[in-house]
């Protein structure tokens, strides 16, 4: 495992309560909404639990858990995505939670925010079974992740899923020995403060441009050499941050073990496929083409990170073992099972104001570009302009499979080829296919009849 910087865990820990107690993360004033993109679509609950169970969860009466919550920005992302669930926030800083208490109320959703100040072992004391649990930017700074992911696993609802990530070791590197190197000097032993920071910044301006450690954490990123708050921000999330450690997929899989979870998938799972490294996907060496069919998922996982470590997070969902057959894949339903089945719009778009930019997309006779309202997975993904036309009834509520196909019907009565009249047979083949592709990108969501 990661050994920690520190001495002890106790000094660890007190090392990164100052940091954020002093400082509290993230910066954002309290009327500032969470309306970007991606930060709304890593804080949901319907995908991972869509990709596991193959329903949509109601989220009313639902209680989630934002562990180490800062100043509750994120938090509310979590309430404003699930409408009818209780978000609980806990910090171990005080001036966090004050701010966060400060951010729900001014959003008038402290009736579902509620903010506590405590320490990790005092969690169940506020009688709570969580059905989704975030722990965000977290785990990699505390001493010891073990207890973290032991006290969520005792409190998981027997459905529940855990978001929890880490930093990637291989990713970060290079920041670890610039850390490594300040402390050397003597340049940054705990305080944060504007003059660390500015010593900082002259010392990497004052190095020359081919010093390999200037290349890697300094002229490689555009924001840590802007003279701004933000740039003052990236420096010490990445030069200064205390307790900053790395891991790996390995010892991922043995915190699950040791903690009884099992590994669901990556949150951005499309951007780690091993294959998309090689030329020839298809035509591997013969070594890697026996071997990787078999290869289990963490591992593919590990080795995408030792051969391209783009990823700063190895940011993943996990959960109670289940002993269920998980449902079919979409590809290969049955005729039936597509008539018995309901479509559903990702809960993330069903707001106004993305109904708003659909609908100027129609009468401007566009297609929709859809996955910059949410992106997940790293997809990329425009829905054409006729087939946008078909799903407008879904921002309103889901809809069966019989509604969509008589709804492509009046809207399409005439075959714009043939110019005889649409077939029902030619509306489920058009449907299928359009909403297989919209699921696999996970912007619609499709469900089988319960049994």
């Amino acid at each position: 495992m990661s050994s920690s910087p520190f001495e002890s865990p106790e000094v660890h820990n007190a090392a990164v309560y100052q940091q954020y107690d002093a400082d509290p993360y993230p910066h954002f004033p309290v009327e500032k909404l969470p309306n970007h993109p991606q930060t709304l679509a890593d804080r949901n609950f319907t995908t991972p639990y869509y990709l596991r169970y193959g329903q949509v969860l109601d989220p009313k009466g639902k209680v989630f858990l934002d562990m180490g919550c800062g100043s509750g920005f994120k938090t509310l992302a979590l309430a404003l995505n699930h409408p009818g669930a209780k978000v609980v926030g806990v910090d171990f800083s005080p001036r966090s939670i004050a701010m966060a208490q400060e951010r729900a109320k001014y959003h008038k959703l402290d009736d579902r925010l509620e903010f506590h100040c405590l320490n990790l072992e005092d969690l169940p004391n506020l009688g709570y079974r969580f059905d989704f649990i975030t722990c965000d930017e977290v785990l990699y700074l505390v001493a010891d992740p073990l207890p973290f992911l032991q006290m969520f696993q005792s409190l998981l609802t027997p459905q529940g899923i855990i978001r929890g990530n880490f930093h990637s070791r291989s990713q970060r590197h290079n920041f670890y020995q610039a850390q490594t190197l300040l402390k050397d000097m003597g340049i940054f032993h705990g305080e944060a403060g504007e003059l660390e920071v500015g010593i900082i910044r002259e010392l990497f301006t004052a190095l020359k441009d081919t010093t390999p450690l200037k290349q890697q954490v300094w002229s490689a990123q555009g924001n840590i050499q802007q003279q701004s708050p933000a740039g003052d921000e990236a420096i010490r999330m990445n030069l200064m941050l205390q307790g900053d450690r790395g891991f790996t997929f390995p010892e991922i899989q043995e915190f699950l073990e040791q903690t009884h979870l099992e590994f669901l998938e990556m949150v951005d799972w499309r951007t780690w496929n091993l294959y998309t490294l090689f030329n020839e996907p298809d035509n591997l060496p013969a070594f890697l083409g026996m071997a990787l069919p078999d290869t289990d998922r963490l591992t593919r996982l590990h080795l995408f990170d030792h051969l391209q470590p783009i990823h700063r997070l190895l940011d993943f969902w996990c959960g109670h073992p289940q002993d269920f057959a998980p449902p079919p894949p979409v590809a290969e339903w049955t005729p039936e099972q597509w008539q018995t089945s309901s479509v559903h719009l990702h809960s993330n778009l069903c707001t106004d104001t993305i109904k708003a930019q659909a609908i100027q997309a129609i009468q401007s006779l566009q297609n929709f570009p859809i996955s910059q309202s949410l992106p997940l997975g790293g997809s990329t993904l425009e829905v054409l302009h006729p087939l946008m036309i078909c799903l407008m009834p879904l921002f309103e509520q889901p809809r069966s499979f019989a509604f969509m196909v008589a709804h492509y019907l009046r809207l399409n009565p005439v075959n714009p080829i043939t110019d005889a009249p649409t077939t029902e047979t030619e509306a489920f083949h058009f449907l299928t296919s359009a909403l297989t592709g919209l699921e696999q990108a996970t912007h619609i969501l499709l469900c089988l009849t319960e049994s």
